[in-house]
């Protein structure tokens, strides 16, 4: 057994241990607190499971017991309300809401109700203006504190609404509290954006959607899912956007960047964890390396920013050849886009709507495999390297060729699944099977649970992007084993690259 499998372990048998004490708690709100805390240490702190039957029956039980309206079936034809634990301005979990209610019948109705809205007033104007072109309205229920009376809201809402569609973070227990009881009727679909993290969300569920295959295979595999359905990823893809571009904006937007004139421009764009470097994956050394075999580049890394103190040294390392700007708002990323001519996924954790974004310029894309993102359309496009070595021979090939001039195979790809009129045409296809009624999959999980090289990796690069490596630390010292400390450091600085 190696570190990694060895700590999984560890956190198991917290869990487990945890959800006999939920079982046993009989104040309520201590119980929901405890529950909350539990699935949030399940997301980031790697456990084998990817549901917890026992942990969403606690919630059913409570569900149950809350009172409800005597118009709980009184609802509007052709309405649809969107769940959101929270809206950002960045990240393509908002950038999906968006585009489903933009993207929806003119006829429907759609609103989004927030159940957690930390920053009030960032929610995206795209966002409000598609409710209001919709006839729809955003509700906000972050001013309730109290669990059971959020979930009572959330629940006197919703069922005014023909469909539900769940589009929540990991931990959130509200819908389930709302929804977890045969009392409330409206069918529910769950948007399954984080398919490759342990999620609440199950026993409600009358609908899954899924963004890839992998997604399907996890749910009949380790969540017991009942009805599970693919549907690749909106991107408002219309005309070939590189056509739009002149060749004096792009000037005046390398000069503006400080990017030489006559250098071809790699762009990259993803949160900064997802490029943290796990096991033998590194972005900034394949970039480099790349750099040593190809002059006049520069890489335009959207997301990262000097801030990160990984991007401020390689900026500094390459002579400012890779080039960190930070956020951007999403009505400002055309500005940076059109100026590439080759794009990167980020890895070792992918961002596979970021990528179909940029591919919208035609320009050739690139993608390492790993063990854990993997996206359908991008094995079409055949734009997966097996390797960073893969990834570095076609990076080169590209950029010293007029390959970067050429059609893009994901922009083919990109209009063949993921273009406006078949998002519209997969909407009215979710719509026509959406189930009529709302029930409960009251589901188990298995005992013998496999810690899969999947599992292995996920953890990893948790590890990598929050306080898990100080955790992990610190068991290994209350271990007092010298020789597996001396393996925690050298694993540390394979993280760090």
């Amino acid at each position: 057994m190696n570190l990694i499998e060895e700590y999984i372990l560890k956190n198991k048998r917290i869990f487990d241990k945890k959800v006999e004490y939920i079982k046993q708690e009989t104040n309520v709100n201590k119980k929901l607190i405890s529950v909350k805390k539990l699935v949030r240490f399940s997301v980031f702190n790697e456990i084998p499971y990817f549901s917890s039957a026992d942990l969403e029956n606690e919630l059913l039980s409570i569900s149950d017991s809350i009172e409800s309206s005597d118009t709980l079936n009184d609802y509007e034809k052709n309405s649809v309300l969107h769940v959101m634990t929270e809206a950002k301005q960045y990240g393509g979990h908002t950038r999906v809401v968006e585009r489903w209610i933009e993207k929806s019948p003119d006829n429907q109705k759609h609103s989004v109700i927030l159940t957690d809205q930390i920053l009030k007033k960032q929610i995206p104007k795209e966002l409000q203006n598609n409710v209001n072109k919709k006839n729809g309205q955003i509700f906000d229920l972050s001013y309730i504190k109290d669990f059971i009376d959020k979930a009572k809201k959330l629940r006197e809402i919703a069922s005014k609404y023909e469909y539900i569609i769940l589009h929540i973070n990991m931990d959130d227990i509200i819908p389930i509290l709302a929804f977890g009881t045969v009392k409330f009727k409206r069918p529910i679909a769950f948007y399954n954006h984080a398919d490759h993290l342990f999620w609440l969300g199950v026993s409600i569920s009358d609908l899954v959607i899924n963004l890839r295959t992998v997604a399907v295979n996890i749910n009949k595999k380790y969540r017991k899912t009942i009805n599970d359905i693919l549907i690749p990823l909106p991107v408002t893809c219309g005309a070939d956007k590189k056509n739009n571009r002149s060749d004096d904006d792009i000037k005046t937007i390398k000069k503006e960047l400080g990017i030489p004139i006559n250098n071809k421009v790699i762009i990259t764009m993803a949160s900064p964890y997802k490029y943290n470097p796990i096991d033998n994956y590194n972005f900034i050394e394949t970039v480099k390396k790349i750099f040593s075999k190809v002059d006049n580049v520069t890489l335009l890394a959207i997301g990262p920013s000097v801030k990160n103190k990984i991007w401020k040294v390689a900026k500094k390392d390459t002579n400012n050849r890779i080039l960190p700007i930070g956020y951007v708002d999403n009505s400002k990323l055309d500005k940076y886009l059109k100026i590439a001519d080759i794009a990167f996924d980020s890895f070792p954790y992918s961002s596979f709507l970021s990528l179909l974004d940029i591919s919208q310029y035609n320009i050739p894309c690139l993608s390492l495999k790993t063990l854990v993102f993997e996206l359908d359309s991008f094995i079409e496009a055949n734009i997966y390297c097996n390797t960073q070595e893969e990834f570095i021979d076609k990076a080169v090939k590209l950029l010293q060729s007029n390959c970067v001039n050429s059609d893009s195979s994901l922009y083919k790809i990109l209009l063949k699944y993921h273009s406006a009129d078949t998002f519209k045409a997969n909407l009215e296809y979710v719509y026509n099977i959406f189930p009529k009624e709302h029930k409960l999959n009251i589901f188990t999980n298995d005992n013998n649970i496999e810690i899969s090289k999947f599992k292995q990796f996920i953890c990893k690069i948790n590890i990598s992007k929050n306080d898990t490596k100080t955790k992990l630390e610190k068991f290994l010292k209350q271990r007092k084993d010298n020789k597996l400390i001396r393996l925690l450091y050298i694993f540390f600085n394979k993280l760090k690259g």
